[in-house]
């Protein structure tokens, strides 16, 4: 009984450490990059959901590469409440200075209306695409400004196309882990003892 315990458990564990980190939330990860010096890494993710901390946010962000098949890189804005902004700027090349960097190689910079997102409660979502161009598979340096949040506000990016289990970041191996190891080492102790005792 107690190897087939071990050997399920065991399983559990090799199909964890072999799974793709396919989706990151802010809430898990923590507060995403702030400051265009600061971008947080999202390659590897095909799905990446944050929120605004207050009425003025910044999300700045890069894909050192897109996962293959990628097509499209749509961003969402999600506001049921009394309404947010957000703006969207996507580079080839690093930022170099804030949000009003000029000397980046900007996609896309004549569909500023596309990039300009407005969700409320009468209009909760809104969105942007952006095409990839054919051949290119990065990397993607970006923002997306939260402006003028009155209530509760979240964003999304999902990779279109993108191929799961592709080039996949990891996922971190659980701290509880080697805990697990360890209580399942020590019932195997204990059963061993139990069948040598006379």
């Amino acid at each position: 009984m107690f190897y087939r315990v071990f050997a399920a458990a065991l399983s559990v564990a090799v199909s964890t450490l072999a799974a793709p980190a396919a989706t990151l939330h802010e809430s898990d990860f923590g507060e995403f990059g702030d400051t265009f010096d600061s971008s947080t890494d999202f390659t590897g993710y095909n799905r990446i959901v944050g929120a605004s901390n207050g009425r003025e946010d910044f999300e700045y962000f890069r894909f050192d590469s897109l996962l293959a098949g990628t097509t499209n890189l749509d961003f969402s804005l999600k506001n049921t409440g009394e309404g947010a902004n957000m703006l969207i700027r996507l580079s080839a090349t690093p930022f170099s200075m804030a949000e009003w960097d000029w000397e980046i190689d900007e996609f896309d910079a004549q569909d500023m209306t596309a990039r300009e997102l407005y969700a409320n409660q009468w209009m909760p979502e809104d969105s942007y695409s952006f095409l990839v161009p054919d051949g290119f598979d990065g990397p993607v340096y970006g923002f997306a400004r939260f402006y003028s949040v009155n209530s509760e506000s979240t964003f999304s990016i999902d990779a279109t196309g993108a191929q799961a289990g592709t080039d996949m970041t990891p996922v971190p191996v659980p701290g509880a882990l080697a805990l697990m190891f360890a209580g399942l080492g020590a019932f195997g102790a204990v059963a061993w003892t139990r069948r040598k005792s006379p």
